[in-house]
């Protein structure tokens, strides 16, 4: 029978080592990473996770962590909404990744949480991270990039597959992932590299990776900040975005 944590889990073990193989984590039985080398979840399942705030997180990185995280061959279930409290984004990494990193191999059902599945908001430069072979039922998006500064990594996304996603009439939010700046946080995304390939996309809408700036957050513009992403071993000069994400040129008047 597998170990089974219905309790807050508070990882606070600065320059251990914690692996949970084959754990169940259910009720309230969210996790935070407050310090630590590295953490492993393998082999687990997360369900029934009961949400205490509005925006609740299954698993939260603090931001002040700097841990190689390794999530890996795990079962994410359908969490419940109690009242107006939800789990919105499943995976809230604002704390920095190392290389070595990996999320992938994991199932995510079409109500493990509302929002996004996976968050990277911050990871040390150089590293790769590696964001692979990972399934969902229901992708709007599966992985948000919002690295904040001017990151200078990479993010391998090879042979992820999702069965449905945000079909809008223009399928402006449809695919497996979105880059949007963290607010002012996110400079430039100009030395950051995303490969993707090999994904299985199941649905209607062809886009697979686009381009999101609301209106507090750095616009992305191609001269100075625009990511180098490959799809399929092709590099993307012009990315689905949606519209008021990019500043567009600055036209002058030639002199004659």
């Amino acid at each position: 029978m597998a170990t089974k944590f219905t309790k807050p889990v508070v990882i606070n073990a600065p320059e251990k080592d914690v692996v949970f193989d084959g754990c169940d984590f259910t009720g309230e039985a969210l996790i935070s990473v407050i310090a630590a080398n590295s953490v492993a979840f393998r082999n687990c399942r997360f369900y029934g996770l009961i949400p205490n705030v509005a925006k609740t997180y299954g698993i939260k990185v603090d931001k002040a962590a700097e841990v190689k995280l390794v999530i890996e061959n795990c079962f994410f279930g359908a969490n419940p909404n109690v009242d107006s409290n939800k789990l919105y984004n499943l995976l809230e990494l604002t704390g920095k990744l190392k290389d070595g990193s990996s999320i992938s191999s994991n199932y995510f059902a079409a109500d493990c949480c509302t929002h996004n599945q996976i968050n990277v908001y911050a990871v040390t430069d150089g590293a790769t991270i590696k964001l692979n072979k990972n399934f969902a039922v229901y992708s709007g998006n599966l992985v948000r990039i919002g690295i904040q500064g001017e990151p200078a990594c990479k993010i391998e996304m090879f042979g992820n597959g999702y069965q449905t996603t945000e079909m809008t009439e223009d399928a402006a939010y449809s695919g497996l992932v979105l880059i949007q700046p963290y607010g002012k946080a996110t400079t430039s995304f100009k030395n950051l590299m995303i490969e993707i390939k090999d994904t299985v996309n199941q649905t209607a809408s062809e886009q697979i990776i686009y381009l999101y700036a609301g209106s507090s957050d750095t616009k992305f513009n191609k001269d100075t900040n625009y990511p180098i992403v490959y799809l399929d071993g092709e590099p993307m000069e012009d990315i689905p975005a949606y519209p008021g994400s990019v500043e567009e040129p600055v036209v002058t008047e030639a002199t004659v």
